[in-house]
């Protein structure tokens, strides 16, 4: 049957490659859902929101401390700041979201490739990657983010300049992972260490020092603005009893991870090691994913020994559990190639065009059905007209009817409440710093209006929860003018004990109340 010029063009690996690499983000996307305006998005949305109208949050203190000083999320900040004055649309998050995921798969499948994967086969592991087992990296880490954060770009550049690094195009590796650490502290140094370590292990990359010293230098500048944010007197133990115990134990505290993450997690690399003498992939790939599983499983046995046994905190700063997220791709890659009946299938190149072509028009469908609310899903994707909750519709009402010098309470696991509303709140979970001179008066903060308190949390109990149940108790007349506030949004079911107030506006079970002066 003859092929006609335009299917043969599309043919070509670029064009497939490409194709399955949209596939997959928008499946990655319909799984996970996309979040906008909420959650850890809370800690840069409300600094660019300002930067587009600087009489915004004119009260809050994570704002304003944030744009006074240098802190990791400074680039991003900045960078969506122009983009979004430059285009004037809250859809430049998606699609810097959706791009940073699409670069990322679009990076694996290169690299399955690279090691002698059908680009077919390489796809079904992506998806797999991405998609079916992406809960396995322990420490609440993923393989990507379902919306536009800081992580959420680094990830997509790092997994870019690792294939980069493959193909040994040393300098743009180097380059692109010095942008991704910006982006990412984190995500861009682990990688690099790694990437050190093979290119001393494997003769064949030692070309890679020289660009390694040009991204050391890229980031000096960088390193240097953090560690001066830094610095300062303050009582380490407090500081970290609080970032690391009671805000991020669910990132830091290995022992506080669920049984089952961690289960799952060291099956999957039990598997590997167990079977790693006996797989049939080839060499490069077998060497390869040793050194990222061996080095990432090593470096996490010693951050636990040396965190949570000995106490110290330079361990805590690695939070090398990140690493989990290579380790458990490589790991799986190898494994899931290696698979007798995985290895037999065998789709023609023009199977697999007609495959990703017609998977790439039916995503674009999909995506315009979910854009226009036509389409309804698990995971909430908030993006164009979809329906909104009852809580985002009291925020809107805030952000519509109060003054933009307003301070708004809400209650503790209210993720929503500063990028949603566009008003200062006198604390949030959700944004903080992580340095001292903002992380204690922050808990401090918290300690007045939400009764956090450390006791409860070295006991393992829930620490937001606690806060969610003893709030209304716990907020008295003396805190409401001590910070300013002039608005309180909370369940009708909750028993507030504050005076002088009266409800403005109700949606559903919440109500929003007016301090009266």
């Amino acid at each position: 049957m003859r092929t006609s010029g335009a299917m043969r063009y599309f043919q070509n690996e670029r064009w497939l490659l490409i194709f399955m690499s949209f596939v997959i983000t928008t499946l990655f996307l319909i799984v996970n859902g996309y979040l906008f305006n909420q959650e850890d998005l809370e800690e840069v949305l409300p600094p660019i929101y300002k930067g587009l109208n600087p009489s915004l949050y004119p009260y809050d203190m994570y704002v304003n401390e944030t744009l006074a000083q240098y802190t990791s999320r400074t680039p991003y900040i900045h960078f969506l700041t122009v983009l979004y004055k430059v285009f004037n649309t809250e859809l430049i998050f998606f699609v810097i979201c959706f791009a940073s995921i699409l670069l990322s798969v679009w990076s694996f499948l290169k690299m399955g490739i690279f090691f002698g994967i059908d680009a077919f086969k390489s796809g079904l592991i992506v998806v797999l990657i991405f998609v079916g087992f992406d809960f396995l990296p322990i420490g609440g880490n993923f393989i990507q983010d379902s919306y536009c954060t800081p992580a959420n770009i680094a990830l997509g550049l790092t997994a870019f300049s690792i294939y980069l690094f493959l193909i040994k195009k040393y300098w743009i590796s180097g380059l692109i992972l010095a942008i991704a650490t910006y982006f990412q502290l984190l995500v861009g140094l682990q990688v690099f260490v790694i990437l050190c370590i093979y290119s001393v292990l494997d003769s064949s990359y030692r070309g890679f020092w020289r660009a390694g010293l040009m991204y050391l230098c890229l980031l000096m500048p960088h390193l240097y603005l953090l560690f001066l944010s830094q610095n300062g007197q303050y009582d380490i133990g407090f500081y970290s009893k609080i970032i690391y115990n009671y805000r991020n134990p669910h990132h830091f505290v290995f022992s506080k991870f669920s049984k089952k993450s961690y289960i799952m997690y060291f099956s999957l690399l039990g598997i590997y090691f167990v079977t790693y003498p006996f797989l049939r992939v080839s060499d490069a790939l077998k060497r390869w994913s040793l050194v990222w599983v061996g080095i990432s499983t090593l470096g996490i046995a010693v951050y636990v020994v040396g965190f949570e046994y000995f106490g110290m905190e330079l361990f805590a700063k690695t939070q090398w559990i990140k690493t989990s997220i290579w380790a458990y791709s490589w790991a799986l890659m190898v494994l899931l190639h290696a698979l007798p009946k995985f290895s037999k299938i065998s789709i023609s190149r023009r199977s697999q065009c007609n495959i990703s072509l017609g998977g790439f028009c039916l995503s674009i469908g999909i995506l315009g059905l979910i854009y226009f609310n036509k389409i309804s899903l698990i995971e909430p994707f908030q993006i164009g007209y979809y329906a909104k909750t009852d809580l985002e519709k009291m925020h809107d009402w805030v952000k519509a009817n109060t003054p933009t010098n307003a301070v708004v309470l809400s209650f503790p696991n209210d993720f929503g409440v500063m990028s949603q509303t566009q008003r200062s709140v006198p604390v949030s979970y959700k944004a903080i710093i992580h340095n001292p001179g903002f992380i204690l008066p922050w808990f401090s903060r918290m300690k007045e209006l939400y009764g956090a308190d450390l006791v409860q949390t070295q006991n393992n109990i829930s620490n937001l929860q606690e806060i969610v149940e003893l709030w209304p108790q716990k907020l008295e007349n003396s805190d409401i003018v001590k910070y300013k506030i002039n608005y309180i949004i909370a369940n009708d079911s909750d028993k507030l004990s504050i005076r002088s107030v009266k409800i403005v506006h109700r949606e559903a079970d919440l109500i929003c109340l007016k301090i009266e002066q």
